[in-house]
């Protein structure tokens, strides 16, 4: 469920109200998205399950691993005032390519005609760029060169060449031992893009480049979030990327 809480002069927090209808949120993000001048919300819902006592991966597993469309149904909630939002997702056409396991979201205008767009992470399979054409969207991703069909854990964006336009970071897990075992022969292409890590997609004048091993960015170890930050003000963005998980303490696998 998500929570909406009011912000009472700085004294204190008030909570006005909820939206019910996303059980396995990971993460928001807000925009204008309809320029109505008010913020509206994008709540990614990782899994489908919603059984008692079992979430994501305990309910079900996605399937096919490398491109799975079997996750939870993202939500965009428009902004109606007074702590109130409705479900337009399907309205807007944000229901397109909507069940992939999604981890992050980030809205940037993109292609400058005004309205924000939205790139969506997501694990286990391809990404979505959904261009906003004056309220309405659709995915552009495969088009725009950058579905990156990888386990997407995050997503920012920045003008990483200072030409004036915004490039794109896509956190993803790098594995060392899976790209041993994915490059074996016969190993099947369309896996072997999960174990390379982050991506770095350049804007250009046809759309993106990926520019991930040129930049040297792809090992981030097991990442989960990525941003542009200027870390030492010399006017160039630099990359965070955190990253960890916790080792098994069995060895009887190895």
């Amino acid at each position: 469920m998500i929570a909406f809480v009011e912000n009472l002069n700085n004294q204190a927090f008030k909570l006005r109200g909820g939206f019910p209808g996303a059980p396995y949120p990971f993460s928001l993000s807000a925009a204008d998205f309809d320029l109505d001048g008010d913020l509206d919300i994008y709540t990614c819902i990782y899994g489908a399950g919603n059984q008692p006592k079992k979430r994501g991966f305990e309910a079900s597993s996605p399937t096919p691993f490398n491109e799975a469309e079997n996750g939870g149904r993202n939500v965009l909630l428009s902004n109606l005032g007074g702590f109130q939002f409705g479900d337009v997702t399907r309205e807007v056409g944000l229901d397109q390519n909507n069940t992939r396991w999604s981890f992050s979201a980030s809205w940037e205008d993109y292609d400058r005609d005004g309205d924000p767009d939205l790139y969506v992470a997501n694990d286990f399979g391809r990404n979505c760029l959904y261009q906003n054409n004056n309220g309405q969207f659709s995915n552009i991703a495969r088009r725009a060169g950058v579905e990156d069909m990888a386990a997407g854990m995050s997503v920012s964006w920045g003008d990483s060449n200072r030409d004036g336009a915004p490039d794109l970071l896509i956190g993803n897990m790098f594995s060392s031992a899976g790209q041993r075992v994915s490059y074996q022969r016969n190993y099947e292409a369309g896996k072997k893009r999960m174990a390379r890590g982050n991506t770095l997609f350049i804007a250009s004048k046809d759309g993106f480049q990926d520019a991930s091993i040129a930049g040297g960015i792809t090992n981030g170890g097991w990442a989960w979030s990525s941003g542009f930050a200027d870390l030492n003000n010399d006017g160039w963005q630099d990359l965070v990327i955190t990253n960890g998980y916790l080792s098994n303490s069995r060895d009887d696998d190895l």
